[in-house]
């Protein structure tokens, strides 16, 4: 009588599934509302763009906006940040506004605040590539190659009137895969050496002539205010010479053709040995690297410089020793030291445009004897002799003429591309083009949007969600 009375409840076990499968919905449910929250404010939380300085008219029968954002620039992410650093202070300093995508969250340019840059961080591979075939403004500047060419990811965006390389390296375009500057509406040009390459190309090709303004080679200037600011020491065996084997990637690259037999070679006879290989061979050719490091790991002699600048190891070093790579050109006009340039069988560069341009046309293939020595035929077994005889007769005094006589506008570069870039967007604003030019706003919401493929597997987990509530309240009734 005094017992306590127990309420004992049942669930069947129907309804106990149909319980579960209520929670899980709604946890689901919650989760991809969070989910969509988190990518619509990521997207938008970089957006500086005033809606008084855009303004829709009327022209050529087309709603249009009028904007003050007429120059971009595409940056790859933080290997060109040399190339793109004079161009953003030259923008800022003319007091340009501009935007700035890049697909490298860790780009230092993104860390920027003015009220001229409005810099967005587009997405990573594939996401940033849909991003950047959707952009807006009417001038593109890049140092990225095969904007629209077979195979490649990115094309020219409608919207880009005036789609810009600017090179980032001291190359004429015969390096590059082929067809890679044909949807180019210019090319920024380091010198005068760059310009009968593109214009053969053009001729055989019937391209539209390109404009080819001279302005220079922005990385340059940044190579020389880092190495104005930094000293460098090596901390090994400092009474030897110091020899920088610098190789290209891929079929270009003197460490994949002639493997690492001469790298030996160097360090038996006891010099001093830095190895760098271009960054793209630790993402485009990473099992050949390694097996290389794990070859050579027993020499005491022997250090990798993956760094992202060159600077470090070009200034501890007494001589270079690399390919077609224009880093030949960053240590001989920098650091005033000479080179020993290895020649890659033409047979092996069938992919690039060296394989169309005619060998006289190939202009910096001459420059090889005038910045230190060239090797024919492979013939790596010279090298100990051109190293000792480099470092005791090569005359360096008239290497700051070649560079001057070669490269424009050396150490105000940055100011000249802004110049070009403005005059590129008056003559765009004058020339009367009925181009549909959405605005910046627009152009938010359409990068907010999540891809196809992420939209088909959340549709598909919330069809499932949805099957899942209606076997619920079938069973509950």
């Amino acid at each position: 009588m005094f017992s306590p009375v127990y309420m004992l409840g049942y669930i069947d076990p129907a309804s106990g599934h149909a319980l579960i499968y209520l929670i899980i919905g709604i946890v689901c449910s919650v989760a991809f509302f969070m989910k969509g929250l988190f990518y619509k404010i990521f997207h938008r939380k970089n957006k500086s763009i005033d809606k008084e300085k855009s303004k829709p008219t009327k022209t050529c029968g087309v709603k249009a906006v009028k904007n003050n954002f007429k120059i971009a620039i595409f940056s790859e992410g933080t290997n060109y940040w040399m190339t793109y650093k004079p161009i953003i202070e030259g923008l800022i300093e003319k007091k340009q506004d501009f935007c700035y995508y890049s697909m490298d969250i860790h780009d230092p340019a993104l860390t920027i605040e003015n009220q001229f840059i409005h810099s967005k961080y587009i997405g990573s591979g594939a996401r940033g590539y849909r991003k950047i075939n959707k952009i807006t403004n009417p001038i593109l500047i890049t140092t990225t190659p095969n904007f629209g060419s077979p195979g490649f990811p990115v094309v020219k965006s409608p919207y880009v009137q005036r789609l810009i390389h600017i090179f980032h390296s001291v190359t004429d375009i015969t390096p590059y895969k082929k067809y890679s500057l044909d949807a180019y509406d210019a090319v920024y040009l380091g010198g005068e050496f760059q310009r009968n390459s593109i214009l053969e190309l053009e001729c055989k090709r019937d391209l539209n002539p390109k404009d080819m303004p001279l302005v220079g080679l922005p990385y340059l200037d940044s190579l020389t205010e880092e190495l104005k600011k930094s000293e460098y020491t090596i901390s090994k065996n400092t009474d030897k010479p110091t020899v920088l084997i610098g190789s290209s990637w891929g079929k270009k690259g003197c460490l994949p053709n002639f493997g690492i037999g001469f790298v030996k070679l160097i360090a038996d006879a006891d010099y001093n040995v830095i190895i760098r290989p271009h960054p793209q061979s630790y993402i485009s050719e990473p099992d050949l690297i390694r097996n290389f490091e794990k070859e050579l790991a027993t020499y005491t002699n022997i250090v990798w410089d993956n760094e992202i600048s060159p600077t470090k190891s070009l200034a501890v070093s007494d001589v270079l020793i690399s390919d077609a790579s224009s880093i030949r050109f960053d240590y001989a006009f920098l650091h005033k030291k000479p080179v020993i340039s290895l020649e890659i069988p033409p047979i092996d560069m069938e992919e690039y445009e060296y394989a169309e341009v005619t060998e006289s046309e190939s202009s910096l293939t001459s420059m090889n004897d005038l910045i230190g020595y060239s090797i024919k035929n492979c013939d790596t077994s010279k090298l100990l002799h051109l190293i000792n005889k480099v470092l005791k007769e090569f005359k360096t005094d008239k290497l700051e003429q070649i560079r001057d006589d070669t490269i424009c506008n050396f150490g105000t570069v940055g100011k000249a591309v802004a110049e070009e870039l403005i005059r590129d967007g008056a003559r765009l604003e004058s020339g009367g083009d009925c181009a549909k030019i959405k605005s910046a706003h627009e152009y938010e919401n359409i990068t907010s949007v999540i891809s196809r493929q992420e939209f088909l597997e959340q549709q598909k987990l919330l069809q499932k969600i949805h099957d899942d509530l209606q076997l619920i309240k079938k069973r509950l009734k």
